[in-house]
């Protein structure tokens, strides 16, 4: 027996003692949890993004800076035209590729700046107002599945349906244990053909865990 057979039993025996400890419920439960709440996060996301996220993150983002160049150009008064913005003021709207196209050439620097600010702050606030909602509602609805699992997992764990469920968890636990030995035999044949002279590796390596799952 080499070291390689040694590890794909203990990948099986760990995989069996999960899935006769979790059960099928509890097994099946986890994927699906994560597939459904990314699913009502990206389905919900939207609304809330457009009516509140979007603005809240973009007024406060636009506020602070044109606060910050409104500090950093301390001669930003009204009487001051937009010809007489300061180059550095220019370069910052070049760099950026903001769209000055609005301000006249009559504007005032309060008002160039105002473009300026508005211009940065609208794409900031996009990408945090998303990270930001769909982090929030991806948690929520992780706490409230999971809630809900709890309370089906008691109907599941009690009575003949609890047998039911820990010897259909078992065999699952088997499957996926034998899917993933399987993978690391074949990974690992690619390597080192004297890693996979064993004959328990030779077992999962000659075993398609692609025609196992498709039988499921």
């Amino acid at each position: 027996m080499t070291v390689l057979d040694i590890i794909l039993l203990v990948i099986m025996l760990i995989g069996l003692l999960l899935g006769f400890k979790r059960g099928f419920f509890g097994s099946i439960t986890k994927p699906l949890k994560l597939v459904a709440s990314a699913c009502l996060t990206i389905v919900i996301s939207s609304p809330i993004i457009n009516a509140w996220t979007r603005p809240f993150f973009v007024g406060k983002i636009d506020s602070w800076i044109y606060k910050s160049l409104v500090e950093a150009c301390p001669d930003s008064t009204g009487e001051v035209s937009a010809e007489a913005v300061s180059s550095v003021l220019k370069f910052l709207a070049e760099i950026f590729k903001l769209d000055m196209s609005s301000v006249g050439s009559e504007a005032t620097t309060e008002e160039v700046l105002s473009v300026i600010s508005k211009e940065m702050a609208t794409p900031v606030g996009n990408l945090i107002a998303v990270v930001v909602t769909y982090l929030v509602l991806f948690i929520v609805f992780m706490l409230v599945l999971s809630l809900l699992i709890k309370l089906l997992d008691a109907v599941f764990t009690t009575g003949i349906l609890g047998k039911i469920n820990k010897f259909l968890g078992l065999l699952l636990g088997a499957v996926i244990s034998m899917v993933i030995a399987c993978i690391v035999a074949n990974i690992v044949g690619v390597f080192s053909q004297d890693a996979v002279s064993g004959a328990i590796t030779q077992f999962f390596k000659n075993i398609n865990p692609f025609a196992i799952v498709m039988k499921l």
